[in-house]
């Protein structure tokens, strides 16, 4: 159907005359309907299905912006009860995928390097722009950080702990990654790796969800994706609390929160203070005085 597939709304101005209304415009007519709009149930990603309204008059006495953003309104309803649900499951899915062709800003990166990649988390930020953690053992910081500056869909790969085994890194996105497009549908990502060409996630779906639906609706973006196991599993103690503070956070909030753990702020013996993170140059060169002290405040130790 072509609001599904466009994701807009499609309009039969008079029945009468319009060609798609084909075999249904006697039946239609006889019920008593002139026009007809096709609305797509969308939120973000997600295609729930398409609302069918009649109308008694020609479509040029409809007011479409409305009925556009009652659909809006239907998805956005739909989408809340799913992940309340998602977050009140006691069962996950556990499934495990893997990719020897995605086509993703970290997967492009490891190839550049040449070398394994670790995912460690994604912020997903208001302005299409998402920041993602990641670790890369056994290559030298300076050499991701500058392929980082030739690869597509990254703007920035900032260097953020050095660390024998795995040093971090922070990259912001301009592109989709497959950790995004994992989240986009209510999953959780348990495990990212990108090793030899070939991206491998374990991700824990609702109990509750499709998980035919769930692997076609990422193939559509990652074609050669392969699922090889899937198994139930009670979910793990605190993940409802997790969800429910991160929802709770601004994007940036979610980035420093990242930064202060991945970097050991919580560990014992603090490997870094709340004042060295707020002078760290991946949130100081974006923040004026006032911010950083903000931000030192929040994370400062007690």
């Amino acid at each position: 159907m072509s609001a599904i597939r466009t994701r807009e709304m499609q309009v039969i101005e008079d029945i009468v005359t319009d060609a798609r209304s084909g075999s249904c415009r006697e039946i239609t007519l006889e019920q008593g309907a002139r026009s007809c709009f096709s609305i797509p149930l969308t939120y973000d990603e997600s295609v729930y299905g398409v609302l069918v309204v009649y109308g008694r008059s020609p479509a040029e006495n409809w007011d479409t912006d409305i009925l556009a953003e009652f659909g809006q309104t239907i998805a956005h309803t739909i989408n809340a009860v799913e992940t309340r649900s998602s977050f009140q499951a006691d069962s996950v899915v556990e499934l495990t995928l893997h990719s020897t062709a995605a086509d993703t800003p970290l997967c492009r990166l490891a190839q550049a390097i040449d070398s394994k990649l670790e995912f460690e988390g994604l912020v997903s930020g208001t302005d299409d722009v998402a920041t993602v953690f990641f670790t890369v053992p056994g290559v030298a910081p300076e050499q991701v950080v500058t392929a980082g500056k030739d690869v597509l869909g990254i703007t920035e790969v900032t260097s953020l702990v050095e660390r024998d085994d795995a040093p971090l890194f922070k990259a912001r996105l301009s592109e989709p990654s497959l950790a995004g497009l994992v989240l986009n549908q209510n999953a959780t990502v348990r495990s990212l790796r990108v090793d030899a060409g070939t991206a491998t996630v374990v991700v824990d779906l609702p109990g509750s969800a499709s998980v035919r639906t769930f692997v076609d609706s990422l193939a559509q973006e990652v074609p050669d994706l392969e699922l090889l196991s899937r198994r139930t599993r009670t979910r793990e103690p605190g993940a409802t609390l997790q969800s429910t503070i991160l929802e709770r956070l601004t994007p940036r909030q979610q980035e420093v929160l990242q930064l202060a753990y991945r970097s050991g702020y919580f560990e014992m013996p603090r490997v870094q203070t709340g004042k060295e993170l707020a002078d760290h140059p991946s949130l100081a060169k974006r923040e004026t005085t006032r911010q950083r002290r903000l931000i030192e405040t929040s994370i400062r130790e007690e």
